[in-house]
């Protein structure tokens, strides 16, 4: 969660045009999202949600980090922005489960 949240508070009031032009902040969405994709490999298959693309996430994490050099910036853009709210919603119900 802490992850996620800190791609939503990067990408706070930012544009695409923003994020191409900013090797920093394109460095730091890329680390955390390799963060939750390392993550999503340790989620049991039984409580998965069919929402979420599970095998393209591991895949996008493997190609943050071993083909880093060839990552598309626009292709961050939209999973940071796009798949982040799924997978929000996915771990808040599992931290509302999880709570007595």
């Amino acid at each position: 969660m802490e992850a996620i949240t800190a791609v939503e508070q990067l990408l706070k009031f930012k544009t695409i045009q923003d994020y191409e032009k900013d090797p920093v902040l394109q460095a730091a969405v890329e680390r955390f999202l390799e963060r939750i994709c390392e993550a999503s490999r340790y989620i049991p298959d039984d409580i998965r949600s069919a929402d979420i693309p599970w095998r393209r996430m591991v895949d996008f994490g493997n190609l943050l980090r071993h083909a880093y050099h060839s990552i598309d910036p626009r292709a961050v853009w939209e999973i940071a922005t796009a798949d982040i709210p799924a997978l929000r919603a996915f771990v808040e119900q599992l931290i509302r489960q999880a709570r007595p």
